[in-house]
């Protein structure tokens, strides 16, 4: 059997290093070296098996342990132990193994006296000489501070925004009372009051209907005047009698009367017109003026619309407002 013939090495080439430079180089590390431990960031080195090895004077002080207690243990103490923590752990191992790196990631680890801190981390793969994942570095960087200026900032601009969409709707409703008032003195001859005041309520609180009613007060009944919303045939509901019905009740108390369910309610006249038409809650407003009666308005919502409609906090004084124009025209 023939006999391999041994490898021959050729000898590595010397490196010439002179004295001036190995002391630049033995600089040069050990002010890598004192960046490294007294560095304001978080440095921290684990093995594979992630047991501690380096811990900087940064993560004392980010994270308040002594290198003396946490060199020899487990990394894990600085995660919250929930499994959104558990997921993103896997997650930097994997990345970090494909990529070399994480960098930037915003993440919480917590303090000694379990306080969270929200970090940004930068985790890296230590390979070892033949390129094999040796062990991890991390370096953390405390954005407690920063993270609370973006939301001050955020809910500064939320405030600012809501206040300007505040003063869009104030306006909207100043010009709805204007126009109301305009067409009250006679600027706009030949309008249709009535249907204004329903449209313009339809509009701004956006409720399923809106009913006009007028006061008769020789026949002791409500008549119908306008209406607005959805296709809903309200003239088979053209005369409603006063005496008996919901309509007396908010006269009597002279305030606004909400009605959670009208088709359970015993005083309103028409349950099954209301069920064949989806309305279910009613604002029912009493118009009044100087105690006199003038008429009604009345807000309906469906089942699936939201309660806080009939709490819209300008339909009272729009109502007011169209009390007066209603009892000038009237006269």
């Amino acid at each position: 059997m023939a006999l391999t013939p041994p490898r021959i090495h050729k000898p590595l080439k010397p490196v010439d290093v002179t004295a001036d430079q190995l002391k630049k180089l033995v600089r040069q590390s050990r002010e890598f070296l004192a960046l490294a431990k007294y560095s304001a960031d978080a440095m921290i080195s684990f093995d594979k098996h992630r047991v501690i090895r380096a811990w900087n004077v940064g993560a004392e002080r980010m994270f308040g342990w002594t290198q003396e207690e946490v060199i020899g243990q487990a990394i894990d103490f600085l995660m919250p132990a929930d499994a959104q923590h558990v997921e993103e752990g896997e997650y930097l191992h994997t990345e970090a193994c494909e990529k070399g790196f994480v960098r930037n990631h915003e993440t919480i680890r917590l303090h000694k006296n379990g306080t969270p801190i929200q970090v940004s981390l930068t985790f890296t793969v230590i390979k070892d000489r033949k390129g094999k994942p040796s062990g991890y570095s991390s370096v953390y960087r405390d954005i407690t501070m920063q993270k609370r200026w973006e939301k001050e900032l955020q809910d500064r601009f939320e405030r600012l925004h809501d206040a300007y969409l505040e003063m869009g709707k104030m306006r909207r409703y100043v010009d709805y009372v204007v126009d109301l008032l305009d067409l009250g003195i006679g600027i706009n001859p030949g309008a249709n009051i009535p249907q204004f005041i329903a449209s313009a309520i339809l509009m701004f609180a956006q409720p399923d209907a809106v009913v006009l009613r007028v006061y008769d007060e020789k026949k002791d009944c409500l008549t119908l005047a306008s209406a607005a919303g959805g296709l809903i045939d309200w003239n088979s509901k053209g005369s409603i009698a006063v005496t008996g019905s919901l309509a007396e009740s908010a006269f009597q108390t002279r305030r606004p009367l909400k009605v959670m369910d009208i088709t359970q309610e015993p005083l309103y006249s028409s349950p099954g017109f209301a069920r064949k038409n989806d309305l279910r809650s009613l604002l029912l407003i009493p118009l009044l003026v100087n105690q006199k009666l003038i008429g009604t308005i009345s807000v309906y919502i469906s089942s699936q619309k939201s309660l806080d409609v009939l709490d819209h906090e300008f339909i009272p004084i729009f109502a007011k407002q169209a009390a007066l124009v209603l009892s000038n025209i009237k006269k």
